[in-house]
C-alpha cells in the first residue's frame, strides 16, 4: 500500500469514526462530552501508528515477504483463496482473521510481553469509537505479523477492501458510547453473535467479575464457544485500569508507558 493509499484508509477510516462518535450523542450509554480530551488525544495517537506502520511496520513486512519468497518460492500464508467467488472469499476471510484476533487478543491478556504493551488500549477512561485505535506501535507490530498471513491468502483487493471497511466499522461500533440496552429482545438476539458497544464495553471495565471475558473482535461466537463470554444486563462503567499499574494519559505516557504510579502486578 502506497502513500496516497494510505491517506485515502486514514480519511475513511476517520470518516467511520466521526459518525460513530456523533451519532453517540444522539443516544449515549454514558453521559460524556462528544469530543474529549481522550477522543483528542486517540486521534494523535491514530495518527502516530499509521506513520509508524507506513515507515516501518509495512517496509519490515515487505522485506520478510521477499526473503520468504527466496528461500521457499512464495509468501506465507495460512491457505489460498485464489479462484474462489469473491463472496466466499470474503466469508472465508473474516471467519480466519475474526477467530486470530480472538486468539491474539486472549494471548495479549494471559503473556506478560504483550500485555505491558496491550495495556495502552486499556488505559481509555472515556470510551467512544475513537478508542478503537489506541494501541502502542509494539503491538500493532505483533499484530500485522499475525493477520499478515490471512491477507496475503490471495484475496483480490476489491474483496480486501470491503473486509477491512466492515472490519473498522465494526471497531468503532463496539467501542462507541451508543447505548444497547439488554432490556430489547433484538439486542439479546443481535448480542449473541454480533459484537456491540455493551459486550465489548464489559471487555473495558475495571472490575474483577469483567477479567478475561469478551474477547471477541466483530463476533460474540468465540467467546461463546470457548467459555469467556460474560453476559449481564447491567451497563458497563467504570472503564480503563487500576492505578497500580495504569499509564499516563498522555501521548508520551502511552508511547513511553510512563505509570502513574508504581506497577504492581496485574490481578489477571
Amino acid at each position: 500500500m502506497g502513500g496516497i493509499e494510505r491517506f485515502y484508509f486514514i480519511g475513511l477510516q476517520w470518516f467511520i469514526f466521526i459518525v460513530f462518535i456523533w451519532g453517540a450523542r444522539f443516544y449515549p450509554r454514558n453521559p460524556q462530552p462528544t469530543w474529549s480530551k481522550d477522543t483528542l488525544l486517540n486521534a494523535g495517537v491514530n495518527l502516530w501508528l499509521h506513520a509508524v506502520k507506513l515507515f516501518l511496520i509495512l517496509p519490515l513486512i515487505f522485506h520478510l515477504d521477499i526473503w520468504y519468497f527466496q528461500h521457499h518460492g512464495n509468501v506465507p500464508r495460512l491457505f489460498k483463496l485464489e479462484g474462489m467467488d469473491p463472496v466466499w472469499q470474503f466469508i472465508a476471510i473474516f471467519l480466519v482473521d475474526d477467530l486470530l484476533v480472538y486468539w491474539v487478543h486472549r494471548a495479549e491478556h494471559a503473556f506478560p510481553f504483550m500485555w505491558t504493551f496491550h495495556r495502552v488500549h486499556h488505559s481509555t477512561e472515556k470510551m467512544d469509537a475513537s478508542s478503537a485505535e489506541r494501541a502502542h506501535p509494539v503491538e500493532s507490530l505483533y499484530e500485522y505479523l499475525f493477520v499478515h498471513f490471512v491477507y496475503s491468502s490471495g484475496t483480490p483487493l476489491p474483496v480486501l477492501v470491503s473486509y477491512v471497511t466492515v472490519r473498522w466499522i465494526s471497531g468503532a461500533w463496539r467501542h462507541s458510547n451508543f447505548d444497547f440496552p439488554m432490556s430489547s429482545r433484538w439486542a439479546r438476539a443481535v448480542n449473541r453473535v454480533v459484537n456491540n458497544p455493551h459486550f465489548h464495553g464489559w471487555h473495558h471495565v475495571n472490575h474483577p467479575s469483567a477479567y478475561g471475558k469478551n474477547y471477541g473482535s466483530m463476533l460474540t461466537i468465540w467467546d461463546r464457544l470457548f467459555g469467556t463470554h460474560l453476559d449481564t444486563d447491567k451497563k458497563p462503567e467504570g472503564f480503563g485500569l487500576d492505578e497500580n499499574y495504569a499509564l499516563r494519559n498522555r501521548f508520551l505516557g502511552l508511547n513511553l508507558l510512563i505509570a502513574r504510579a508504581n506497577p504492581s502486578q496485574r490481578p489477571w
